[in-house]
C-alpha cells in the first residue's frame, strides 16, 4: 500500500536521528541558531516584548523554560510565545525562499524550550530544529506561493507545523504519535498578513512556537486528531489555499534530499526589515556611492518589481517604525538619504522626518512581464534626476549579503550578534554565548546555554 503524505513526514521525523544530518546542515544551523538570539535579545527592548513579558508574569505556572532576558522561567508553551514574538519582532530575524517566510524565530525558541524542559543534548535540540525547518520547507516547495498569497502569513502556519515537527521530535514521538501531533498543529496554525506592520506580526512566530508544543504534548498524552492532516480534502494544504489541490506526492521522497537549511538554504539578514526590500535597499546603497546621488536631486525613483510585492509591503506612505519595516518606499528614501539602513532608521522619529516623507512620494512600483515570473524575481531600481540623468541596477535576492549564494562567514555572524546584544547583557556573556551555540552539539544539556540568556 502507498504511504500517504502525513504518514511518510512522520515516519522520515522519527527514524532520522543526528547522525545522519550533513556538516553543512550542522553549520547552517549553528548560524541561525545564533543569530535568532541575538535578534531575540535585541528585541527585547521592544514594546511588543515588554507586554508580552508582562503578560508571562501574571500568568506564570510551572517553571519550565525560561524567558530570554526576562529573569522568569514559565511553561515551555507560554515561555516560547514571549521569546519567538521576542525573536520577529524587529523582523531582523532570518527567511527562507523556499517558505517564504521566517523559519528559524517559528521552530527554534519550541525546540530549545522543550530541550530545557527535558534537559536533552545540544544535538538533540538542534536536529529537531533542522527537521522542523525541514518539513515546513518541503511543504513550502510543494504549495508554491498559493496559502502566502491567499493572505497568510507562513511564519504562522507552515511555523506551526515546523513547531510540532521539532516538539514531536525533542519527546522522541512514534509515527503515529507524530501523525496525531501534526494534525493538531494544523489546526492551530495561524497568522494573517494582514496584521503586517504591527506587533501582530511578531505574535505569529510566537503562537507557531506555542501551537508546536500544544499539539506534541497532547499527542503524546494521546489526544487524537486526523492523521492525514496535510493531504486531506479538508486538510492543511487545500483550506489553505482556499481551496485549491497542491501537488504533494513527492513530498515524502524529497525529505532531506536535500536538506532545506542547506539548498535553498536560509538568508541571515543585513538589514532589519522584510526582505522583499533587500535587493533594492542594496542597489540604492551601491548606487548612492558610485554616482553621489543626493535626495534632493531626486525626481523620481522607480521599483521594478514582481506584481505580487506590493501586497507583501503593504503600507506605502508609513508614519510608524513597524510599518516602515513593509514600506519599499520607505526602505529606499531611508538608503538614500542616510547611506545605511539599520535599526536607527527603524523610528517614529526617523521615518516622519521631513526629508524622508518628502522622498517617499516618488518611490513607485512598476512590474514589467520579466519581472512576473516568480514573486522572488529580481528587482531593479531606477533613479531619474531632475537634471534629466537616470540611473539603475537590477539586482537579484541571491546577490544581497547573508543569502546562501552569498554567505556571510562565522566571524560575521558573531559581530552581528555582538551589536545586537552589546549593552543587553554582559560582554563575558556575549562571548560565552557565542562559544556555546558554536559547539551547540557538543552540549550535554541545552540548560547551559538558557541559564546565559536568563
Amino acid at each position: 500500500m502507498e504511504q500517504k503524505i502525513t504518514e511518510g513526514i512522520a515516519d522520515f521525523v522519527a527514524k532520522t536521528n543526528y547522525d545522519r544530518l550533513p556538516k553543512g546542515a550542522i553549520s547552517a544551523a549553528k548560524g541561525c541558531i545564533l543569530d535568532c538570539l541575538g535578534v531575540a535579545l535585541l528585541g527585547s527592548r521592544e514594546e511588543a516584548s515588554r507586554i508580552t513579558i508582562e503578560y508571562g508574569r501574571k500568568t506564570g505556572g510551572s517553571l519550565e523554560a525560561t524567558v530570554w532576558t526576562g529573569g522568569i522561567r514559565l511553561p515551555a508553551s507560554q515561555a516560547v510565545i514571549i521569546n519567538g514574538t521576542m525573536s520577529h519582532v524587529l523582523d531582523y530575524d532570518d527567511y527562507s525562499t523556499s517558505w517564504l517566510a521566517h523559519p528559524t524565530v517559528a521552530i527554534f525558541p519550541a525546540a530549545l524550550a522543550m530541550a530545557e524542559k527535558h534537559r536533552r543534548p545540544g544535538s538533540e535540540c538542534l536536529l529537531a530544529y533542522v527537521l522542523g525547518v525541514e518539513v515546513g520547507g518541503k511543504l513550502s516547495a510543494a504549495f508554491g506561493n498559493t496559502h502566502y498569497l491567499v493572505g497568510w502569513h507562513n511564519t504562522g502556519t507552515l511555523g506551526s507545523i515546523g513547531a510540532t515537527t521539532a516538539s514531536a521530535k525533542i519527546l522522541n514521538l512514534d509515527v503515529k504519535k507524530i501523525q496525531l501531533a501534526l494534525g493538531i498543529g494544523a489546526s492551530l496554525a495561524n497568522g494573517l498578513r494582514q496584521n503586517f506592520g504591527s506587533m501582530t506580526k511578531s505574535l505569529h512566530a510566537g503562537c507557531a512556537n506555542r501551537n508546536g508544543i500544544v499539539a506534541a504534548e497532547l499527542a503524546e498524552a494521546g489526544f487524537t486528531a486526523d492523521e492525514n492532516i496535510i493531504e486531506a480534502p479538508l486538510g492543511f494544504s487545500k483550506v489553505l489555499a482556499g481551496g485549491k489541490e497542491q501537488p504533494l506526492g513527492e513530498i515524502p521522497g524529497s525529505l532531506g534530499n536535500p536538506f532545506d537549511i542547506i539548498s535553498p538554504g536560509i538568508t541571515i539578514k543585513p538589514y532589519p526589515s522584510c526582505g522583499g526590500t533587500h535587493p533594492m535597499i542594496y542597489a540604492m546603497l551601491k548606487m548612492r556611492k558610485e554616482h553621489n546621488i543626493s535626495p534632493s536631486d531626486v525626481a523620481e525613483i522607480e521599483c521594478r518589481t514582481n506584481s505580487a510585492l506590493p501586497n507583501i509591503l503593504i503600507h506605502h506612505h508609513p508614519h510608524h517604525a513597524l510599518e516602515g519595516k513593509f514600506s519599499m518606499e520607505f526602505c529606499l528614501a531611508a538608503a538614500l538619504a542616510d547611506g545605511k539602513v539599520g535599526m536607527e532608521q527603524f523610528t517614529d522619529e526617523s521615518i516622519n522626518r521631513p526629508e524622508i516623507q518628502n522622498l517617499i512620494p516618488r518611490a513607485k512600483f512598476t512590474h514589467p512581464a520579466d519581472f512576473d515570473k516568480e514573486i522572488l524575481s529580481p528587482q531593479e531600481v531606477v533613479v531619474r534626476l531632475k537634471d534629466g540623468r537616470e540611473f539603475s541596477r537590477k539586482v537579484p535576492f541571491a546577490e544581497v549579503p547573508g543569502s546562501p549564494q552569498n554567505p556571510i562567514s562565522w566571524e560575521e555572524q558573531s559581530d552581528k550578534f555582538r551589536d545586537c546584544t552589546q549593552g543587553i547583557i554582559p560582554a563575558k556573556k556575549i562571548d560565552e554565548i557565542v562559544e556555546l551555540v558554536l559547539h551547540f552539539d557538543e552540549l550535554r544539556e541545552v540548560n547551559e546555554l538558557t541559564e546565559l540568556l536568563a
